[in-house]
Order: C-alpha cells, then structure tokens, then sequence
C-alpha cells in the first residue's frame, strides 16, 4: 500500500511540473507583448510623431497626450489576430461582419478584455488589451457614434452576470 502512495504522489508532483513547463512554454502572447512596454518618454514621443505600434503605447499615454475621449467602452472581446508581413494587428470581433473575416487572418484568435476609447474630432477608435494599444481605425464622426450608440443598446439588454465587475 505505501508503494501506491509514493507513486501516486510522484505522478502528481511529475504532473504538477509538467504543468508548470508547458504553461512557461506556451504562455500567451498578450502576456508576452506587455512586457516590452516602453518607458513613458518613448511612448509620448511615438505617439507625437504618429508611430501607432502595436503593445508599445499605453492607454494612459492617449488620454496624458489626446485628453479624455469622447466616449470610452469596455467589454470582453474576441480580437482576430491579422499578420501582414512582420506586423501583427488586433481586430474586435465587432468591427467584422458577421460570418465574414478579415483579410489576413489565419485562424488566431484571442479572447479578453478590450477598452475601447473613441476621439470623434481626431476621428479615431483605439483599441487596448491590458492597457496596451492593440487596434485602431480612422473613421468619421458619424461612425463613431453609430458604434457608442450600438454598445449603449447592448449595454441595456446585458444580465448582470454578463456586465462583470464594475469598473472603477
């Protein structure tokens, strides 16, 4: 019997570390990505000269740099991921027709929390994964508020299972 138990419990200790290896080995490329967050005086200096790059620019530079937006959202998101080339780019599920993809796309997806803010005079949506900018689409004024409008509709017919955690 107490040779069971020593087995038992070098299966579960080989299993725990195998576990921990492959976790180590596939750890998720969001998580990856965050890590190589420029200082603060980089990010200001990109986003002032236009350089929008993926993972390298936070939601916090936006809102010292742009000011608040006009309207902000945020909800879980299915992002599709579309490689061209080097460049990797992130796009919400909800910004694709249903049934349709994007160009570009090869079947990766990720699912998580996405902040949206949305700048109607710059004319801009953006897009953050962890506070890190992942997405953005020029689109007029109008567009905008067609999307604020849409998840303001969404927002009312949510349970309050589906709502989450309020944000602060």
């Amino acid at each position: 019997m107490a040779r069971f138990h020593i087995r038992s419990r070098g299966s579960h200790v080989l299993a725990s570390m195998l576990c921990v290896m492959v976790y180590t080995a596939c750890e998720s490329e969001v998580i990856k990505q965050v890590r190589m967050l420029p200082p603060s005086s980089v990010q200001r200096t990109n986003l002032e000269h236009g350089e929008f790059k993926t993972w390298m620019l936070s939601t916090e530079i936006f809102l010292e740099v742009w000011g608040p937006p006009t309207f902000e959202h945020r909800e879980n998101t299915t992002f599709f991921v579309v490689r061209t080339g080097k460049e990797v780019n992130y796009m919400p599920s909800f910004r694709v027709a249903l049934g349709e993809t994007p160009a570009g796309w090869n079947s990766e997806m990720i699912h998580h929390e996405g902040r949206f803010l949305a700048y109607a005079d710059r004319g801009e949506l953006l897009g953050f994964i962890n506070d890190r900018f992942v997405y953005r689409e020029r689109m007029s004024a109008e567009q905008l508020e067609q999307i604020r409008k849409r998840w303001e509709q969404e927002e009312r017919f949510k349970l309050n299972l589906d709502k989450g955690p309020p944000y602060p």
